[in-house]
């Protein structure tokens, strides 16, 4: 060591690790038997949580709120599960848009509230198409409280929900939604714990024109006590499990599928279809019979006619 350096090369060292934190066998794992440390403020075991049954209730959420809000809306209306994911209560509400609807419900008999929330787009879409309008967004909108008429229809948005969710949980666990609130604004309240993890389920629902968001996020901490109902393993039945098995039956037989039929097909080049104007026909030919096919397996052939008024097909 020269008559300039103070410190020697090791003792350099040693104060860089502890300038960055690091320490021998800070990386190590513990042992079987060893204490591991654990941060409650941050679960993040339950951002990973992986809960199969509860992922089959929200498809057949989906399905049965396509059909009630078809009804509701007297059009054609398709909901699916755009995603399925784990969010801390903070993050989760700092992603809501301006003017969404944000109502706080019960599912008793669980203990503490969980959110539905509508967002804006989904909002604006029931009611212009409800009265007849086109679906098409405006580029701005204001924020402003909602109308009656807005909350008359989010109401029974919500009131359709409850019977859905009801339905898609009763295979699993018996709920019973209850309204609590709808809350002012973008004024979520938080819970004591901001790192509270939300069960996050979004919903595209899509119009003719127009689509739009429903949201449903329950607190893990909620459904903590049904988590083993909804961590079962689906692809591991006990064989002498009954009501498993009659279960897993429903919900197979519930499976969605989409059944297409090809009734004609002609070739045409370009130039005639850029000829094409409104009012123009296509001849398709004297085809009487159409193959039906399932994830484009070929099922059956149908005799192609009409009935009440409507094109239909006969099996053969």
């Amino acid at each position: 060591m020269s008559e300039e350096e103070i410190l020697t090369q090791d003792e350099k060292d040693t104060l860089l690790k502890g300038v960055s934190g690091e320490s021998e066998g800070a990386d190590a794992t513990p042992g079987d038997g060893e204490v591991r440390p654990y941060d409650f403020k941050h679960p993040a075991h339950k951002l990973k949580a992986h809960l199969p049954l509860l992922e089959v209730a929200n498809h057949r959420f989906a399905e049965a709120f396509s059909a009630e809000l078809s009804t509701l809306l007297r059009q054609t209306i398709k909901v699916e599960l755009s995603s399925f994911s784990m969010l801390k209560h903070e993050e989760y509400s700092h992603s809501l848009e301006t003017g969404a609807s944000i109502n706080r419900v019960k599912l008793s008999p669980l203990p503490g509230t969980s959110l539905m929330c509508l967002d804006p787009s989904l909002i604006f879409t029931m009611v212009d198409r409800f009265f007849g309008g086109s679906g098409a967004m405006p580029e701005s909108t204001p924020v402003r409280p909602f109308t009656d008429t807005e909350r008359r229809l989010i109401d029974h948005a919500i009131d359709a929900a409850f019977k859905c969710l009801s339905e898609a949980w009763a295979a699993i666990f018996n709920i019973n939604p209850e309204f609590v609130r709808a809350e002012i604004g973008q004024q979520v309240t938080s819970p004591a714990n901001p790192a509270e993890v939300l069960v996050t389920s979004k919903f595209k629902v899509a119009f003719s024109k127009g689509d739009g968001e429903f949201h449903i996020a329950i607190p893990y901490s909620s459904i903590e006590p049904v988590k083993p109902l909804l961590r079962a393993m689906i692809d591991k039945p006990d064989e002498d499990d009954i009501e498993w098995t009659q279960r897993f039956g429903e919900m197979v037989l519930d499976a969605t599928l989409d059944l297409r039929g090809v009734i004609s097909e002609t070739p045409i080049n370009l130039k005639r279809l850029l000829e094409f104007r409104e009012g123009e026909f296509i001849p398709l030919g004297q085809h009487q019979q159409a193959t039906f096919y399932v994830e484009n397996v070929p099922l059956f052939k149908a005799v192609v006619g009409a009935s009440n008024g409507m094109i239909s097909a006969k099996i053969i």
